[in-house]
């Protein structure tokens, strides 16, 4: 099984008159088996982001902004800066942060549907 996450109206640039904007998919295999060391891992990601946030509550403020302007690049540069990549949370003992990303993603929907079946 996979776990498909898309972005959708992602800004890239104007054409003349006509702005253009693009589509992302992309897609992660469900691992078979998601054992201890695993979790382990997803619980540190979740300690380096707390600590993060409570470090640069402003770069992410500016990272929220961004991600909505739909400037992917500038977003991936203030990621960078701000140590949110999966290289930066493996060095700490995590490494699972896109998966936890998409886990939040996952939530955010099924929390938005039950709040739209109402």
């Amino acid at each position: 099984m996979n776990i498909v996450v898309g972005l959708a109206d992602v800004s890239s640039r104007s054409v003349g008159s006509f702005n253009l904007s693009i589509d992302q998919l992309v897609r992660i295999a469900v691992p078979e088996s998601f054992g201890a060391p695993e979790v382990a891992k997803v619980r540190r990601d979740c300690e380096i982001l707390l600590e993060r946030i409570k470090g640069h509550p402003e770069g992410f403020q500016d990272l929220v902004k961004l991600a909505n302007s739909g400037d992917l690049s500038a977003v991936h540069a203030l990621a960078k800066k701000l140590k949110l990549t999966e290289p930066d949370f493996a060095k700490e003992g995590g490494g699972c942060i896109f998966l936890l990303v998409c886990l939040g993603i996952l939530v955010l929907a099924y929390i938005d549907r039950k709040n739209l079946a109402r």
